[in-house]
């Protein structure tokens, strides 16, 4: 009987003091005995762990560092769970690897496993970040994933804005050569870009999968630079600026629709702009930078000009229709051969000043 008694006293001890083991934990009030806060539970679950986050309002900066599942769930008649900034406005920060200050709402911080947002709203609104020059006063940015991978699927980003240098979804990569995925999600109104993706190397260190979502800015709808390979498909956009830009970034724009912008596309990387609608851009529909970049099979529907060749000797812009604008090809060097097909267009081809 003692023998018993110290055996079960040593159960005891163990179970009690055993680590959490990666399940399912809770945030919120919709679950008795859940985390009161998104912070408070990262900070106490193992990595791999599922975080189900309850409907309510969390004012809080989230900075992520291992592997999880972080996603909203539906409460009775309520399913939005909504990251907000904190009373005091957004005052932790981190940088970009250029240097850019990133007063950031959620930071996926160089996890060695992947990191899923699912269901979550993340609004900048309240974040007290002054005006001021990008580079000095930072950008405010919604969801910042930091050499990680991970997939960020039927997510918000709204509201980064405010100083003109709101993002909604910064990706970066780095020598972990992440992969990260956007779908299903609605980025808007933010003053700056919608969806920013880069590194500071010139050869791929982020692969990119951004499929099936909408993204509005005032500035950039999706911005794709050096460092990085992308398959961006099916997505819905629009900005007072420019639709999509890419420098330097590989891969291909397909599928999309590009609406509403100053410019549609602009073309000044190695990605492949295939099959796109852009309609109404008060300026040019698609700008081609390169003299390589393939443009090619893409409708373009009332704007100023169909295509601007900048003066670049791009023999790769084929096969596109071209409907309801001024001009249809300008800027085009003579030697350039391009075969496409018009519509209701006052000029087909000008040289313009080259």
């Amino acid at each position: 009987m003692r023998h018993f008694r110290f055996v079960l006293g040593t159960f005891v001890l163990f179970v009690v003091a055993h680590p959490l083991i990666a399940a399912t934990y809770y945030v919120g009030s919709c679950r008795v005995g859940a985390f009161t806060t998104i912070s408070g539970a990262l900070a106490a679950v193992p990595a791999g762990s599922t975080i189900d986050v309850c409907p309510g309002t969390y004012n809080e900066q989230v900075h992520i560092q291992q592997s999880v599942t972080l996603q909203g769930i539906a409460s009775g008649i309520f399913a939005q769970p909504v990251i907000g900034s904190p009373a005091t406005g957004l005052t932790a920060t981190t940088t970009s690897d250029f240097g850019d200050i990133l007063p950031y709402q959620v930071w996926v911080d160089n996890t060695s496993g992947p990191v899923n947002l699912t269901d979550i709203t993340v609004d900048g609104s309240g974040n007290g970040v002054a005006s001021g020059p990008c580079a000095s006063v930072g950008y405010v940015v919604g969801i910042f994933y930091q050499n990680s991978s991970g997939t960020v699927n039927h997510v918000t980003t709204r509201n980064q804005q405010g100083n003109g240098c709101g993002v909604g979804i910064w990706l970066e990569g780095g020598s972990t050569n992440p992969t990260v995925t956007v779908t299903n999600s609605s980025i808007h109104d933010n003053d700056y870009t919608g969806i920013n993706a880069e590194t500071n190397a010139l050869t791929p260190e982020l692969t990119t999968i951004i499929k099936g979502n909408y993204a509005n800015s005032t500035n950039y709808a999706m911005a794709i630079y050096y460092g990085t390979t992308n398959t961006v498909t099916s997505n819905s956009v629009s900005s007072g600026f420019i639709g999509f830009a890419t420098t330097g970034g590989l891969g291909s724009f397909s599928s999309n629709t590009v609406m509403d912008s100053y410019y549609g596309i602009a073309a000044g990387g190695q990605m492949s702009i295939t099959s796109n609608k852009v309609i109404n851009s008060y300026q040019a529909a698609i700008v081609s930078n390169t003299s390589n970049e393939l443009i090619q099979s893409n409708s373009i529907m009332k704007a100023s000009v169909g295509i601007s060749f900048t003066c670049t000797a791009d023999n790769n812009v084929n096969h596109n229709s071209i409907t309801d604008v001024s001009t249809g090809l300008d800027q085009v060097p003579v030697s350039v051969t391009s075969v496409n097909s018009y519509f209701d267009v006052a000029t087909i081809r000008s040289q313009g000043s080259c």
